[in-house]
Parts: structure tokens; sequence; C-alpha cells
């Protein structure tokens, strides 16, 4: 209904680069910019703890020890994109971080509570000070591992930890020594000028974009290619629900080998995808057209070793669900009047905020209604009334 009424302009709007770039940089930086914002990373949030009616503290698990005085996340040629790993190199246990096997590319999954990786010294417990806010943007599937309590009102919070859950997904990414056309698509023979955008293919990477354009983008004027000037001439992004085997492991719990071993099937239904699936649209797809950087390709590699598959199965990476009868159990970001704290919001897609769907919206929709719930304001949000048409 919003996307065919609520729009003016066109139905749908492409970006130019990664998600994180469009979205996340801008905010990141402008944040940054006004000098009033700073960014503790490396911190994961253990237990919110509440007194007197109030968020009184919280204590936070510090994962890594910065060498310099902060963390400068952003990479690429213009110093916006975000990289897939911890800079390890900005980091005092950068190493031993990087020699884990819980991520894609290799290292300790920091985003994840499944990491068995246990961070450095002690929980640091942060005070909240009288007229201070805490916001509480965490997914609702992460929350299950972090002790808080409700009083009076824990069956409320409970009720939604039960109902808003979220679901795993797969995501890859191949890169290709020659266009989508030469792949063969689209397998009708007749040309068109937009790129490849489609859904409801095999499951379970049955949705496909042709993101060519974003090669630019991407860092292969790297230093670290050591003069290499190859680059990839097509690039395919796909992503579909991950199953699990067996029942996640509870959020707040070290599960290494459940990390590693869905992050081992992920590489091997991408494999499968190539050579049985992929075949139906792109007939001239194969292993001797995934491109292998040059600096690469004298080791041996298999090419299908160089694209890259993830398993997001940590309970902050599932994609939150809306199934039927689960709405109710969603709590508003001012949730002040639900939950009792009078210092406490919620942020996130998550939440009760009208669009109540897994998406980019649903989130800046919520942030900005826990925005105007800390500023007093009484004014209305687009889109918070949408789910009750």
């Amino acid at each position: 209904m919003r996307l065919l009424f609520g729009y003016e302009g066109a139905f749908a709007y492409d970006v130019t680069a990664g998600m994180g770039e469009c979205a996340i940089t801008p905010y990141f930086l402008a944040l940054q910019k006004s000098g009033r914002v700073k960014f503790q990373f490396f911190s994961r949030l253990t237990k919110v703890e509440l007194t007197e009616g109030r968020v009184g503290s919280f204590r936070l698990r510090r994962q890594a020890t910065l060498k310099g005085p902060q963390y400068s996340p952003l990479i690429g040629p213009q110093n916006t994109q975000w990289s897939a790993t911890p800079l390890y190199d900005q980091l005092e246990e950068g190493v031993t971080l990087s020699n884990g096997n819980e991520l894609a590319e290799g290292g300790f999954d920091l985003e994840s509570s499944y990491s068995a990786w246990e961070g450095v010294g002690d929980d640091d417990v942060v005070q909240v000070a009288e007229g201070d806010f805490v916001v509480l943007a965490i997914p609702s599937t992460e929350l299950t591992g972090i002790q808080m309590g409700f009083g009076p009102n824990q069956a409320t919070w409970d009720q939604m930890l039960k109902k808003v859950t979220g679901v795993a997904t797969l995501s890859a990414q191949l890169w290709l020594n020659c266009s989508l056309r030469d792949l063969g698509w689209p397998p009708t023979g007749i040309d068109v000028p937009d790129p490849a955008l489609f859904g409801g293919f095999i499951d379970p990477l049955g949705n496909i974009a042709d993101m060519s354009r974003l090669i630019q983008q991407e860092a292969w004027q790297d230093p670290s290619r050591k003069g290499a000037t190859d680059v990839p001439l097509g690039l395919l992004f796909l992503c579909g629900v991950f199953k699990d085997d067996a029942p996640p492991p509870p959020a707040g719990r070290p599960a290494a080998q459940y990390i590693a071993d869905t992050q081992k099937k992920a590489r091997q239904i991408l494999d499968q995808w190539v050579t049985n699936d992929a075949p139906a649209i792109m007939p001239n797809i194969g292993g001797n057209v995934l491109y292998v950087p040059s600096e690469v390709a004298g080791g041996n590699v298999p090419a299908i070793n160089v694209q890259y598959a993830g398993a997001n199965v940590g309970p902050a990476h599932r994609y939150i669900t809306s199934f039927p009868g689960t709405i109710t159990a969603r709590i508003p970001p001012d949730c002040r009047q639900s939950l009792g704290p009078s210092n406490l919001l919620l942020a996130g897609d998550w939440t009760d905020n009208g669009f109540n769907a897994g998406c980019l919206e649903a989130a800046v929709t919520s942030g900005r209604m826990a925005a105007r719930a800390i500023i007093g304001g009484e004014y209305p949000v687009y889109g918070e009334n949408d789910a009750r048409w």
C-alpha cells in the first residue's frame, strides 16, 4: 500500500553504493562532525540496571583495546566504506582477533553474542545522570541475552521477546570476469536497459540483483594489491532465508562452532547455486566466469572461495519478522508507559513504529519517534500510524 500510494516520485530508488555507505555513513559523518557525539566502538551491553523507577546504570563489556585515542572505521577510495571485519591494525588485540574462524573472511565475530571472544578486562559500569535518557536500539533478538527486569511490567517485555522474533538469512556476492549479458541474461534475448533485480528464484538464494555499478566504488586500487590493476566486470548480490539445521543457541551464550558450521554451509549453498540453480536463468555461468584477483590467482585458490558467502545467524543479524498475531506484542519507542522506567526509550524496526516491518524506513521512523519523546515534542512522525489502516 505504501509503495503504491504513499511515495511521491519514483516507485523505488536505487543506491549508488552499498547500503551501509548510502544509509549509515552520512549519519555517522554528520554526528562525528557535530563534535557532540562520542562513538565508543567495541562495547557490548551485558546488563541494564533499574533503580527507583529509572535506568540508573548499565554495563558494557570492552571487546578490544584501541591503539590510538579513537577508532576510525571507514575505508575505501573516498574513506566512506565500512570494512567487513574490524580494522585490526588499530587494535592491541588485532592479531589474535584476526585468527578466529567465526567470520566468512576469518576472525572473531564481535557483532554476535555467540562469539567465543570474551573481551578484555572487567565490565565498565556506566552511570546514568539525572535528566539523561537511555535509548535501547538493540534488536529484540539480541535483547534476550541481556540482563534486565521490569518488575510488574516484566510480562509485557517477555511477551515482546517471545513474539518479535528473527529469521537467519544468507547473503552472497559473486564477482565476475564478464558481464551478465555474457552469462546469457536476459534469457529471452530481449535487451533491457536496467540492471536485473528480481526475487522468487530458487531458495535459499532467491533474490538476485545486478550490482555491477558498485565495482567502481570498491577498493580495487587498494595499496595492498601491490600495483595490480585488474578489476571484475560484473557483480551479483544474492540473498534469502537461511534454514537452520537445528534450533539456534540462546542469545548471550558462546556458540563458536555453530557460527563456523553455518558459515561453511553458506559457502556450500553458494557453490550449489552457481553449479545447479543459476544456469536456469544465466546459462553461461560457471566456475570459469568467477573473478579471481591476479594477486590471488597464482595460489591455486578455487574461484568459489574468493567470492563472499555469509550466514547471518547471530541474534543481532537476524531479520525481524512480522508474523500474524505478533504486532500487538511490539512496544512503542516511547515505552515509559508500557515498561515503567522514566528515562528509557526504544528504537529499531522491531518496535511498534507504524511500519512494523524489517526495513530501513521502519528503523528511521522509530528513531524519530524516540527523538520526539526526548525533546518533548507533540508533532506527528510520518508513517507512525500506517499500521492502523
